[in-house]
């Protein structure tokens, strides 16, 4: 079934029980404020198994969110956002929504990684891709599965309002806006890391399951730093740089991006790794790194603190050192050569003679 809502008026599908005049004169401010002001005025589409009740309820609570996300941060925009869809097929929805003149993001097929929402960009603004799953438990009375909705419409709204703020600031400096040299071997691990850590900071409350997150984190590190280790090893053989790189650097990229989410959700939450989970603590301790954890996240807080006064999107340059220690803890070291890097991959106790060794005898 295809539905298109832009509902405005939640009377039809909210418990009409008198209410204590304080709230409701709470709920008449809001409605006032979605009627005449509201945060989100884009067009919203259905293409999924519920039906057009299912579908004004789920939109309704999408623009309550993002006026009170307003509210709390009155500097975010969603100004950007031309369209919410929601999709039976999610990658074909994401292909529809980016047209045919830009390549579709493709969810990521790492370790734990499951993407049920993503902004793409479309045209001159962006688009809200999110599985129907999401408008599902948005629209379910189980407080649980509409918390996970929650937390997945708050986090795609923020990535909204990150754009925009971005966008302004390339629009005021265009002369500083481009990486060059060695700068874009680490952009996509800084960019991938501020982008989620935005985006669950801002989106964390009572709804947001912070475990979730810890957990993904230490799913993705130790598969993927068992994964890179072979192909550190086949590249002791081989010699073959590039598909070294071809295959560590997007696993990499991918565990930026979990640094990302898991410094959201802990600085959202007021607290640290250690306090959390120490169960991750230790795993990174365990695999060298740590230090480029708490590099990171140490840079992120600072980034954050400063972000109204950034001078340009380039600020996010300030993250290069944590992702080169990133890199280095899975046993690539990267340092600026000339107009590009230079990629030293000195022997560890998990890629030394011996591992070697093991591995041509069939032993690993």
């Amino acid at each position: 079934m295809t539905s298109n809502s832009n509902a405005m008026d939640p009377s039809s599908s909210e418990d009409e029980t008198p209410l204590a005049p304080e709230i409701q004169a709470r709920v008449n401010e809001l409605m006032h404020a979605l009627q005449h002001a509201p945060a989100i005025a884009c067009p919203f589409t259905f293409n999924w198994s519920g039906n057009q009740d299912l579908a004004d309820k789920a939109s309704m609570r999408i623009r309550l969110y993002g006026l009170l996300m307003r509210e709390m941060w009155p500097a975010m925009s969603f100004s950007a956002l031309s369209a919410i869809t929601f999709h039976h097929d999610y990658e074909l929805a994401l292909k529809e929504a980016v047209g045919s003149e830009r390549d579709a993001p493709v969810p990521t097929k790492e370790a734990g990684g499951f993407s049920v929402g993503m902004m793409v960009r479309a045209g001159d603004g962006v688009h809200v891709v999110m599985h129907e799953s999401v408008a599902l438990a948005l629209a379910s009375d189980d407080e649980t599965t509409s918390d996970w909705a929650q937390s997945v419409v708050r986090h795609e709204l923020c990535h909204v309002a990150d754009y925009a703020f971005k966008r302004e600031l390339i629009e005021k400096h265009p002369d500083q806006c481009r990486y060059s040299g060695f700068d874009t071997y680490m952009a996509p691990l800084a960019e991938a890391m501020w982008d989620e850590f935005y985006a669950n900071k801002y989106s964390f409350g009572p709804w947001a399951d912070v475990r979730t997150f810890l957990d993904l984190l230490r799913d993705a590190v130790a598969a993927i730093h068992a994964e890179v280790v072979e192909a550190i090893l086949e590249y002791r053989t081989s010699s073959d740089l590039t598909k070294l790189r071809q295959i560590a650097e997007p696993k990499v990229k991918f565990v930026a991006q979990c640094f990302g989410y898991a410094a959201g959700c802990l600085a959202g939450k007021g607290v640290t790794l250690e306090q959390e989970a120490p169960d991750v603590t230790e795993l990174l301790k365990r695999l060298g790194l740590l230090g480029a954890w708490q590099t990171c996240y140490e840079t992120l807080e600072v980034l954050d603190q400063r972000r109204p006064n950034w001078a340009s999107v380039l600020d996010l340059t300030d993250l290069f050192p944590g992702c080169i220690e990133l890199f280095s803890g899975f046993g690539l070291h990267y340092r600026p050569s000339g107009d590009g890097a230079y990629i030293d991959i000195p022997e560890t106790q998990y890629t030394g003679p011996l591992q070697i060794a093991m591995k041509r005898l069939g032993l690993t």
